[in-house]
């Protein structure tokens, strides 16, 4: 006969809620699953994925460390090739996998077909950590890219299963 704490009468009116409207509940969130799922694989839809990876707190470290060990591999298998700078930038933003990145890099190879340095124009767009700028700036200056990059990409290697590692146990 006493009353029922608030909390507790929300989760029996929600319950009840769901019991009698099941019908309709289902197939509206089967819907809007779809909906969500068609409208990622759009140019649009995965542009705003990519912005929410890039900044959900425990995937974000995970997502920036798996694009730079990508890029400085497929950097190294490019250059290694014997193709130009420009081919190699313009092959590489399409393997980033990652369309906040891939409009990004659009500048960065801009600026490489003005004239800047490599490791200057990544770096002004801010994609990247700036140890890889800085490994990419010295081994411009050296003449290693390739040797400066290999070792870049084994410690990106590293951190990413670090990262998941770490995501994984929170």
């Amino acid at each position: 006969g006493g009353e029922v704490p608030a909390i507790t009468r929300i989760v029996m009116d929600v319950s009840q809620f769901v019991q009698d409207y099941f019908f309709i509940l289902l197939p509206a969130i089967v819907g809007v699953v779809l909906i969500v799922m068609l409208f990622f694989k759009t140019k649009t839809g995965k542009y705003v994925k990519d912005v929410l990876m890039l900044n959900l707190p425990i995937i974000s470290t995970v997502q920036k460390n798996m694009i730079t060990s990508r890029f400085s591999r497929a950097f190294i298998i490019l250059l290694s090739s014997g193709m130009n700078m420009i081919d190699v930038l313009e092959n590489l933003k399409k393997m980033l996998g990652n369309e906040v990145f891939t409009r990004k890099f659009d500048y960065t190879i801009e600026e490489v077909k003005r004239g800047r340095r490599i490791a200057a124009s990544i770096e002004s767009t801010g994609l990247f950590p700036s140890m890889l700028t800085e490994m990419i700036s010295v081994g411009e200056k050296s003449g290693n890219i390739e040797e400066v990059l290999a070792s870049t990409s084994d410690y990106y290697d590293e951190q990413v299963e670090a990262s998941i590692a770490k995501a994984v146990a929170a």
